[in-house]
């Protein structure tokens, strides 16, 4: 469902806040 796939871009993207930080 969508609702993994969104999660797995969240998870993209927190682990690019944290590179970022």
């Amino acid at each position: 469902q969508a609702g993994h796939q969104i999660q797995g871009v969240i998870r993209s993207v927190d682990k690019i806040e944290r590179q970022v930080r």
